[in-house]
């Protein structure tokens, strides 16, 4: 790649970011978000271009922009002021883009381009964001090694909890790494890989009911942005969407530059991705305490 055209595409999301810059929209570092959700243990809701595109009304091909979720993403946005208790975190690549791979600056920048005029009336020049991508620290990143420090404050966070994880039927979200060596347990909810939103009602009077949990965990696409702004606004539990964090560490431990298909584990980012091979791991099956929408307890 020549000098002169990174010099263009760095031009063109200078200019396509002033936009933001003028209505000064402030997104905080991965590092001091992942450092907010330690200290504070505040919730986190994530807006990355998946549920902007919902919200907009663009079906997901797992999710369809149903009028009920397009309000409820729109809702989240609007009344972030009024839950302290999670921090509402949208794409840090809208102010900056220096410490992504190139592939990924031409995403952001075109996307960008496309959509920041539909996008600014939702955002809020008074709210500071935390940054989506926390759970993307490594394949993204121009800098590999770092992922490693943030992969350890992830750890921090799980590290001496009760945790229950939420997570579509595919995900098997920590099978196979080391990413909850550390935790006192884990328990699990399994729901749809698609169309998740379908079951958001149970799902969420059922996290209402739970008890002697320290920490909930969601990995189970934008129903969870939803979910874990309106389960922090009921419970003291800190809930955390997880997003795509576990494949992104298995890809970090496999040393690879680009998405990488995990046979046991559901990705839409890889070629096949969405089918996955059945493992035989009695440790998962004994930590699986509710499946709705889906066949089982």
């Amino acid at each position: 790649m020549s000098i002169k055209l990174i010099r263009v595409i760095s031009m063109l999301f200078s200019i396509l970011s002033d936009k933001l810059s003028r209505h000064n929209i402030s997104v905080l570092s991965t590092e001091k978000t992942l450092d907010t959700l330690i200290k504070n243990k505040v919730s986190i809701s994530r807006f990355g271009d998946g549920e902007f595109n919902l919200l907009l009304g663009n079906d997901m091909p797992f999710q369809s922009a149903s009028p009920e979720l397009r309000a409820s993403l729109r809702r989240v946005l609007i009344d972030q002021d009024n839950n302290h208790r999670c921090l509402v975190a949208i794409p840090g690549s809208f102010v900056t883009v220096s410490h992504l791979t190139l592939k990924s600056k031409f995403f952001w920048i075109k996307y960008f381009a496309k959509f920041r005029n539909d996008l600014l009336p939702f955002l809020n020049n008074q709210y500071v964001y935390g940054y989506l991508q926390i759970s993307r620290i490594y394949i993204n990143r121009k800098d590999k090694l770092g992922a490693t420090k943030n992969f350890d404050n992830w750890k921090e966070i799980f590290k001496n909890k009760h945790i229950l994880l939420v997570e579509g039927s595919e995900s098997k979200f920590g099978v196979g790494n080391d990413l909850f060596e550390n935790t006192l347990s884990i328990s699990r909810v399994i729901c749809p890989s698609r169309q998740t939103f379908q079951v958001y009602e149970e799902l969420l009077d059922y996290l209402s009911s739970v008890t002697s949990i320290d920490l909930i965990l969601l990995a189970l696409g934008p129903t969870v942005t939803v979910l874990s702004y309106d389960f922090s606004k009921i419970s003291n539990i800190q809930i955390i969407d997880t997003g795509n964090m576990d494949l992104e560490y298995e890809w970090m431990k496999l040393g690879v530059t680009k998405p990488t298909k995990i046979n046991h584990k559901y990705s839409i980012e890889v070629k096949n991705g969405t089918e996955t091979v059945d493992i035989e791991d009695g440790v998962y099956e004994s930590q699986i305490i509710k499946r709705i929408g889906v066949n089982g307890v």
